[in-house]
């Protein structure tokens, strides 16, 4: 097996093989420095874009991203195995910023009794179900419907609809249990048929 995968990376380093995550990810726990900045240059949108989500402190969010990619580099002969690059990086992003934010007593707002930070969590504007089509009095309703969703309700609905992160997934990418998951996506899911029903009406 771990032939195999040599000769496919060999393959993807002489542009002859599309590349899947996991070959990707091998070719840099091997050491391949092209894989790396393939990665850096495919997610450091997506990375910017979910970490100011999590928080409003464009530095925070940078730094962690650069000492993101800097641990991969050093670390990689101790990376784990993954099938899905994006999933590993917004983990390891979200506790990144979470573990900065405290231990630099970043407060702005998103201290809470749980033991995870209730995070800055910024969905207000990206409804799923707001078209171009309805009224604007029917679209404030809705983006009130949104932002009146737990901070964790609106990160789960942006993980699950908008990167396609499973239950699993986006359980470990939180920290919380699948169970808790599926809960708050019920809840989420509940105050959004009401909000469709509405717009429908």
């Amino acid at each position: 097996m771990e032939v195999f995968l040599t000769k496919e990376i060999r393959s993807w380093q002489n542009g002859s093989l599309p590349c899947s995550d996991q070959v990707l990810w091998d070719a840099l726990r091997m050491g391949d420095k092209k894989a790396l900045d393939y990665i850096f240059e495919n997610y450091i949108s997506l990375l910017q874009w979910y970490g100011v989500k999590i928080t409003k402190n464009q530095t925070v969010v940078e730094d962690s991203i650069q000492e993101l990619f800097i641990e991969l580099w050093n670390k990689k002969a101790l990376l784990s195995s993954t099938t899905s690059i994006k999933f590993y990086l917004f983990k390891s992003l979200r506790r990144r910023i979470i573990k900065k934010l405290k231990s630099e007593n970043w407060h702005g707002g998103f201290i809470s009794s749980w033991n995870t930070p209730d995070l800055q969590f910024d969905f207000s504007r990206e409804s799923v179900i707001i078209g171009e089509e309805i009224d604007e009095a029917k679209k404030k309703y809705i983006s009130n419907v949104i932002s009146n969703l737990s901070k964790r309700q609106q990160e789960i609905i942006y993980l699950k609809f908008y990167e396609d992160l499973c239950a699993s997934q986006i359980a470990e990418v939180m920290r919380l249990s699948i169970p808790s998951v599926y809960s708050l996506i019920g809840k989420a899911f509940a105050a959004l048929r009401k909000a469709r029903k509405y717009i429908v009406e």
